[in-house]
């Protein structure tokens, strides 16, 4: 995100001033687009600014949120999947606790050979 608030910032610097300012202020605008809401209003912007930024800005745009949801979307993933395998292996090892005898209960139930011989 950082590179593409960078490049945003050389490219529409001093054209859409709003958004692409400073540093924090294109950080939160691709956050923004990230995330999906209002993105439209960014894009606004640059419609305002004349056809050849807003071709270059859909151009952005477009590569910025289809990369970033792709990115979302394995770490959504991979987030979900580590938590599962871990809930399951925590339910394995529980079960197989509750399966196994304690010592105390092996000692009360095993016979003792001493009372045996008399």
């Amino acid at each position: 995100m950082q590179i593409f608030s960078a490049l945003g910032i050389i490219l529409f610097g001093k054209s859409v001033l709003a958004h692409f300012g400073d540093l924090g202020k294109a950080l939160y605008s691709l956050f923004t687009c990230i995330t999906l809401d209002d993105w439209l209003d960014i894009y606004k912007a640059f419609q305002e600014e004349g056809q050849t930024l807003k071709m270059m800005g859909a151009i952005y745009f477009i590569i910025f949120i289809m990369s970033e949801a792709f990115i979302c979307a394995n770490l959504l993933v991979a987030v979900v999947t580590s938590r599962l395998w871990e809930s399951l292996f925590t339910h394995t090892k529980e079960e197989q606790r509750e399966e196994e005898p304690s010592l105390e209960e092996s000692q009360n139930q095993a016979p003792r050979a001493g009372w045996l011989c008399g």
